[in-house]
């Protein structure tokens, strides 16, 4: 003897809860989707090229970090040609630019460590058994990266670089750095 059990309205408050679930992700899609292309009013494109010696520096981290209450921190990279663009850091106010404000500003730009060991196997000169062997074999790199900028400019609170981010629609802030 076998007894079935039937709850009533089962499958219909499956439904329900199905189309809730898919209802709340579409406007959560909707309402991060609207925020994200927001133009954020209060921010000025800032754009600039960054010189070493009076030569552009190319892939430089440019960061402004804000003297005061008002500003936001952002950053960017530079190009080929020492240019760079800002972007804010912080995804909640994201947006291009910053806002108005006094800034400090840090350029790093590092050497690359080169690993002979991956050049290798990049090259195909050496196998991937053999890079794994390698890799797991030898001590880990403890060389720091060089410095290809004056270090007073890679430190946040001790860069001599100090700009003013102005109340306008666009500003173009070149920075020269010179060898110590």
């Amino acid at each position: 003897m076998s007894i079935t059990t039937t709850y009533p309205n089962t499958s219909m408050s499956i439904n329900l809860q199905k189309y809730s679930i898919i209802l709340l992700i579409l406007l959560t899609g909707i309402f991060f989707g609207c925020q994200k292309n927001k133009v954020n009013t209060d921010f000025r494109v800032v754009t600039g090229t960054v010189f070493l010696n009076d030569s552009p520096i190319d892939g430089a981290q440019i960061t402004f970090f804000p003297l005061d209450n008002s500003g936001v921190p952002a950053a960017g990279f530079t190009n080929a040609q020492g240019q760079y663009s800002l972007t804010a850091v912080n995804s909640l106010v994201g947006g291009t630019g910053t806002k108005p404000g006094k800034y400090r500003v840090t350029v790093i730009k590092n050497m690359n460590i080169v690993d002979k060991d991956q050049q290798d196997f990049e090259a195909g000169r050496i196998t991937s058994e053999e890079y794994e062997n390698r890799l797991f074999s030898k001590p880990p790199n403890t060389e720091k990266p060089k410095s290809l900028v004056p270090i007073i400019y890679t430190n946040s609170t001790q860069s001599p670089l100090e700009v003013t981010v102005e109340d306008k629609k666009e500003n173009v802030i070149d920075l020269k750095l010179e060898e110590q």
